[in-house]
């Protein structure tokens, strides 16, 4: 139904575990860091890869610990041996060409340019990302930093939340547009939601909302915002 597409690359970002109080349980199955699937089509004409990347975005974006091998132009880390010096352990670089193990790395200002080691390439910014099952009001400390940049960024993001007993339905689109998200897409139920077998009042990916752009919060304003979810909203964030 995408004749024209080319390239699809999907990142999956998290895998960091569930709250258990103030504990954490380790996810038993979070994938290895990676290229996880390649799959051509149309005569190899068209590809769809899926990566997986633990971490918190956009953190992780900073020193995703694998490679995209076909992306040139990408942002690296020099993490080897530089012959000429011309750059340092841990200087961003432009990859601009590649030959095994090697890169061709040329500096941010473009005045300097040689052929390195590096290891760990950023994650480009999305064309589109999707903040699955989010539960916003339990885990808003891990989503804040993440969902700031995607709106400074302003790429279009869809949330999408659970069927009671959470309250994303009530809560979801109130808590982002405390945020500053810039709500394009208003709630609505997902008519192909996962249903639990044998209950199907328990489902995954229920309802979802979309925004893109708006005036992000600073990092400082964050209990100020809780407090306030809390007092016009009756919203009680996680501390």
């Amino acid at each position: 139904r995408m004749p024209n597409l080319r390239l699809l690359r999907v990142v999956l970002v998290g895998f960091n575990g569930s709250k258990q109080g103030k504990d954490i349980e380790p996810d038993p199955n979070a994938p290895a860091d990676g290229l996880l699937a390649h799959h051509q089509y149309q005569n190899g004409q068209a590809v769809v890869q899926v990566w997986g990347c633990k971490g918190l975005w956009p953190a992780v974006s900073r020193g995703a610990p694998f490679t995209i091998p076909d992306q040139m132009g990408g942002l690296a880390f020099v993490v080897g041996d530089v012959p000429g010096r011309s750059f340092s352990i841990g200087e961003r670089v432009a990859v601009i060409g590649r030959q095994g193990s090697m890169c061709l790395a040329r500096s941010l200002d473009g005045l300097r340019r040689e052929w390195v080691t590096t290891q760990y390439l950023e994650i480009p910014k999305p064309d589109f990302a999707l903040l699955a099952n989010a539960q916003l009001a339990q885990y808003f400390n891990d989503w804040f930093a993440g969902i700031v940049w995607l709106v400074d960024e302003k790429v279009p993001t869809a949330v999408i939340g659970m069927s009671s007993p959470d309250k994303s339905w009530e809560e979801d689109d109130k808590i982002l547009s405390a945020m500053g998200c810039d709500l394009k897409v208003e709630k609505q139920r997902n008519r192909f939601p996962m249903v639990l077998e044998g209950n199907e009042a328990v489902r995954k990916n229920e309802h979802f909302c979309g925004f893109k752009g708006g005036l992000a919060k600073p990092t400082t304003a964050m209990a100020d915002l809780k407090l306030m979810l809390l007092a016009e909203h009756e919203i009680m964030i996680s501390w």
